[in-house]
């Protein structure tokens, strides 16, 4: 089997099209970055940024000033790297939605000092496959009169309750579980709505989930191993970073 590691973002793509999965994560040709992305990375680095200060520091405004520091800086690189393009209407839209978003944590019960946040872990899923994952923040909790942990992801882009990927919140419980921390419950939290969805955690769905990946997983390395990555057109093909080599529009590959 090859030694690729997994991760739920790989696994994600390729179940959106092999093809593509093949040239991200095997050829590695760069992805292109869009507002919403800045979007999303801009919040997750003022986050983790505003709890390097003490708490009697954490402002509002420093908080919001760290958001349009950090726009400034990676919006500047990657329009210096060339592959990006935004108008100002555009700019001001996602901006103000950033500055909402942050609004909204301020108030909200994540405050609190987190225990860990913005960590890459890894776990085995068994004797061959390992699986990666960022945790956005691990906290405290009491469960029953114990104490343990809660993992809790952002989430930056817009609710629907109809497409919540409970797998994707247990595998960080089940991830943080495997480096010992005794894991009650896994949270998304929405920023823009403001909204938590916490799910209760135990032994069982650890397991169900490690199970999920594994055979979520065994078709990507059959994949490598066969070299086969038939593209899969969905509605999310127009939107594609390789919509320009793929053989469904070309009817060739260019590798």
């Amino acid at each position: 089997m090859f030694k690729m590691k997994m991760s739920f973002s790989k696994i994600t793509t390729f179940e959106q099209c092999p093809l593509k999965f093949k040239f991200q994560y095997i050829n590695r040709f760069p992805t292109k970055t869009s507002p919403v992305l800045l979007l999303g990375q801009t919040i997750h680095s003022s986050l983790e940024k505003f709890f390097d200060f003490s708490p009697e520091k954490r402002e509002l405004k420093l908080l919001k000033n760290l958001f349009r520091r950090e726009w400034k800086i990676e919006r500047n690189k990657l329009r210096d790297e060339g592959d990006f393009e935004m108008d100002k209407a555009t700019e001001i839209e996602h901006g103000k939605r950033g500055l909402i978003m942050l609004e909204n944590f301020y108030a909200s019960q994540l405050m609190s000092e987190p225990v860990q946040r913005e960590q890459f872990v890894e776990a085995s899923l068994n004797d061959e496959i390992q699986f990666l994952g960022r945790i956005d923040r691990l906290d405290k909790c009491m469960h029953d009169g114990k104490e343990g942990f809660k993992v809790i992801d952002y989430k930056t882009g817009k609710l629907n309750d109809r497409f919540v990927d409970f797998i994707q919140l247990f595998t960080y419980a089940w991830l943080m579980n495997e480096q010992g921390f005794k894991i009650y419950s896994s949270v998304f939290y929405y920023l823009e709505p403001n909204k938590m969805i916490e799910k209760s955690l135990n032994d069982e769905i650890f397991e169900q989930t490690r199970n999920t990946l594994i055979e979520r997983s065994l078709p990507i390395y059959k994949a490598m191993e066969e070299d086969d990555f038939s593209p899969q057109k969905s509605a999310l093909c127009p939107y594609c970073d390789y919509i320009s080599m793929c053989p469904l529009q070309t009817g060739e590959i260019h590798i």
